[in-house]
């Protein structure tokens, strides 16, 4: 299995977010999202125009790299999701009534109880849109 094997510092300075990839670094003043905040490379200190396209791109890269994982994996993973007929798991301060396509937030859940800061829906119209 393919494994990147890359500076990851400079994917967390790409994506302008912490993915924790070094591990303790991360949690250090020795981070290079806290040394440098722009985006890596010859032309990283430019503003660019975030568009629907590299937005949802961004996102999609995120989670890619949170875990680990190369695009063909990614993407078997997203068509297996999109074809299962079982529902994921649902978190505790939430409730899901499917037969009826609505929900019911029992609390507002704490920062501990959100797996990752990505929004899946952009993933999701990434595909749609390919």
């Amino acid at each position: 299995m393919a494994v990147y094997s890359g500076p990851v510092c400079r994917l967390c300075r790409r994506d302008g977010m912490k993915l924790f990839l070094k591990g303790e670094r991360c949690y250090t003043s020795k981070c290079a999202i806290e040394r440098r905040k722009y985006a890596p490379g010859q032309h990283g200190q430019k503003q660019r125009k975030l568009e629907e396209f590299r937005i949802q791109l961004r996102e999609k890269q995120k989670l890619k790299r949170i875990y680990r994982l190369m695009e063909r994996q990614f993407r078997n993973y997203f068509d297996e999701a999109v074809r299962s007929t079982a529902g994921r798991r649902t978190p505790a301060w939430l409730t899901v009534h499917p037969e009826e396509f609505r929900g019911q937030v029992l609390s507002v859940p704490s920062r501990d109880q959100i797996d990752t800061q990505v929004e899946e829906q952009l993933i999701v119209e990434y595909y749609s849109n390919r």
